[in-house]
């Protein structure tokens, strides 16, 4: 997982797909 503030708008733990 990493940081991915691009998400939904706050920055947000994710599975980057």
């Amino acid at each position: 997982m990493k940081t991915n503030p691009t998400t939904s708008g706050p920055a947000v733990s994710t599975l980057d797909e």
